[in-house]
């Protein structure tokens, strides 16, 4: 699988690796902040963690605040990139890009 970027993906702050890179995590997320359709800003639910992701998906699942997304047995969080944006109290911040897969 090679993942492109376009202009819109570039502008959001997203850089995409050309392969889909390791599995950082098998634990289940909580969404924080809805970013798009097909993208929310996500927190590892992990009592010893502090991993925060952008996750994205391509197949038409829609998040929601609070959403506990669970990896299912086989899967994992693979980073496929990385997100940078700037918090509303000023400070940058760069995050792994996931995706749910294999």
């Amino acid at each position: 699988m090679i993942l492109a970027i376009g202009a819109n993906e570039s502008d959001k702050g997203m850089t995409l690796l050309e392969q889909p890179g390791e599995c950082i995590s098998t634990n289940s997320f909580s969404v924080t902040q809805v970013i798009d359709e097909n993208s929310a800003l996500a927190r590892e639910v992990d009592l010893f963690s502090d991993l925060s992701v952008l996750l994205i998906n391509d197949e038409g699942i829609l998040y929601y605040d609070n959403q506990i997304i669970s990896i299912p047995e086989g899967k994992c969080a693979r980073q496929v990139g990385v997100y940078k944006y700037t918090t509303h109290s000023g400070i940058e911040k760069t995050v792994p890009i996931v995706k749910i897969m294999e």
